[in-house]
């Protein structure tokens, strides 16, 4: 009796494997994914120039959709300006890429830490290594 049991528990078990992989082959075979790294989404000077426009964007997003998506008036006026205000934001912040990262690491200079300056500056190219070496501390 326990033989049947362990034989049955054991073919439901590799069946259940074998469901699962088809679905997982199908799935990936049809379904297009993209892999990415973590940086996709990382933008430099975010913190600085983007977030308080993008907090601003979202809070009239929010009321725009609250006052049900009206296509004319304050709500659509405010999340017009509100987006095109956010947009320009962070099209700078993409357009000055290798500006910003070098003023974060120059900003790391400051810092009490010299591991972090140093770390941050071995992970960015040689020039920077220049830009960094002329910047002049602020005292």
């Amino acid at each position: 009796m326990s033989i049947d049991r362990d034989k049955s528990s054991s073919v439901i078990e590799h069946f259940y494997r074998d469901v699962f992989a088809c679905i997982s082959k199908v799935t990936a075979d049809c379904i297009p994914s993209r892999q990415h790294s973590g940086s996709d989404f990382n933008v430099p000077g975010w913190n600085m120039h983007v977030n308080e426009k993008h907090d601003a964007a979202r809070a009239a997003y929010m009321n725009w959709l609250d006052a049900g998506k009206p296509k004319f008036g304050y709500y659509f006026d405010c999340i017009k300006r509100t987006r095109a205000v956010f947009k320009l934001a962070l099209r700078y912040c993409r357009n000055h890429l290798e500006q910003l990262k070098a003023d974060a690491c120059a900003e790391r200079l400051f810092d009490k830490d010299p591991c972090k300056f140093w770390n941050s500056v071995y992970k960015r190219p040689v020039t920077l290594v220049v830009l960094v070496g002329i910047v002049e501390p602020k005292m």
